[in-house]
């Protein structure tokens, strides 16, 4: 069983979904600090378009699962410039829309709801059957990063986990927990996963898209 994790992005990059597409299942780091800039709260286009949710200001100093949306007609923004922009794709789905313009959507909500809310959607829409768990329902606050990761695979009965290119983690911590390593590579564009949801109704065939054994 391959477990990969992440940070619970607000519609995901490209880069991200596929790496879902090889895991059997996939952590959400909503225990981790939330930072900004960063991709919890906001992503882009390919022209450039970012697309942000705004936050309550006193969130910026805390966990991923307790950051609040702020108010503000941001909703309504983005599902405009969505329709403006992929409309006549052959697609484009409103359930995208009702998603922004109910209760998920206010302010006030918890933030990694929504984005949650999209990713089920987004992933059920690729077919793609990844099983999902938040890290906050394994809490674990001692240890590295690397013996967290460890903590989380085995907690959800993984035998093997997924990480994209990166030299922060320990190899033989994974190897002493009888977890194999492998290492997923993503190169080419990367914007927000709904942009070849609506235009394409799949992860795009390019860019490359491989998973070795580190």
């Amino acid at each position: 069983m391959i477990v990969t994790a992440h940070q619970p992005g607000y519609l995901p990059g490209v880069s991200v979904v596929a790496k879902l597409a090889h895991a059997d299942a996939v952590v959400w780091l909503d225990d981790a600090p939330f930072t900004t800039p960063g991709f919890v709260n906001r992503n882009r286009l390919s022209d450039g378009t970012w697309l942000t949710v705004p936050i309550e200001r006193e969130n910026h100093r805390t966990r991923i699962k307790d950051v609040t949306i702020g108010a503000g007609s941001w909703a309504g923004d983005h599902v405009w410039q969505l329709r403006e922009r992929f409309l006549a794709a052959e697609h484009f789905d409103p359930y995208f829309a009702e998603i922004l313009a109910g209760p998920l959507a206010e302010a006030g909500r918890p933030l990694i709801d929504l984005n949650l809310e999209l990713v089920e959607w987004m992933i059920g829409t690729l077919g793609l059957p990844t099983r999902e768990f938040r890290q906050s329902d394994y809490p674990a606050r001692g240890g590295s990063f690397t013996s967290k990761l460890v903590r989380l695979v085995k907690a959800v009965g993984g035998t093997a986990y997924l990480s994209g290119p990166t030299t922060a983690l320990d190899p033989a911590q994974f190897e002493a927990a009888g977890i194999e390593l492998l290492t997923f590579r993503f190169a080419g564009a990367n914007p927000s996963i709904i942009e070849p949801l609506f235009t394409e109704g799949q992860l795009p065939s390019k860019p490359l898209q491989e998973v070795n054994v580190a």
